[in-house]
């Protein structure tokens, strides 16, 4: 399907779910959506999409959202926060920047999967990620987030995938960390611990058997 995003399709107001996914719609995303009552899962991934994330997102408490592989830019709006039930947040492969939103690390303690993978967020993990402890994936990887890894990552105990790589990360893979790891706990973790090129050491150290894969920060190579 091509063109806009119809708007009279929020006027069906017993929807539970509205799955877009994998067509070639474009525009703007319609305000309206986010004004469904009984709306509860919200796909748009892999379509033509572009502006900003709406702040009436926040309306909806119980909302679970794929907007990835979009051309969605600007900032993830605080009101973000508001989506305290939320499972899944998918964002990853769009142009989104800026830090993320302390709101999120607050009222997200229901989310179990979060990518926000290759896009152009910055700044720094903050030390609250422990309060999301019933993640199982995290993508971070190929952003321009800072500073280093929280310690707090110990705290997710549930969690089964944290991808870092590519990023600006410094110092070490916290060894509250890899202490996740096991075969039914964390199996995958990735982070640039390779040898850079342009150094000859590795942007993060991480401790023997804790990184299941090893990338070159600057090249994007991984083993």
């Amino acid at each position: 399907m091509t063109g806009t995003i119809p708007t009279f399709l929020a006027e069906i107001t017993s929807l539970l779910q509205f799955k877009l996914n994998g067509n070639s719609f474009t525009g703007t995303l319609p305000t309206h959506i986010f004004q469904m009552p009984n709306l509860t899962v919200f796909t748009a991934g892999c379509n033509q999409l572009v502006g900003s994330i709406p702040t009436e997102v926040g309306l909806m408490p119980k909302m679970n959202l794929d907007l990835s592989d979009n051309a969605f830019t600007g900032s993830l709006p605080t009101e973000l926060g508001h989506l305290t039930s939320m499972g899944y947040f998918f964002v990853q492969s769009n142009q989104l920047i800026g830090t993320l939103p302390e709101e999120i690390y607050n009222n997200w303690d229901t989310i179990s999967l979060l990518a926000l993978n290759n896009n152009k967020f910055s700044g720094t993990l903050s030390t609250k990620i422990g309060h999301l402890d019933k993640l199982h994936r995290l993508h971070l990887d190929k952003n321009s987030f800072s500073g280093t890894i929280p310690s707090e990552f110990g705290a997710v105990t549930g969690l089964r995938s944290l991808t870092l790589q590519q990023n600006q990360f410094i110092g070490n893979i916290p060894f509250d960390l890899c202490l996740l790891k096991g075969p039914y706990l964390l199996n995958a973790l990735e982070a640039d611990c390779s040898i850079s090129e342009s150094t000859g050491f590795p942007t993060i150290d991480c401790p023997i058997g804790c990184c299941t894969v090893c990338c070159e920060g600057n090249t994007g190579i991984c083993l």
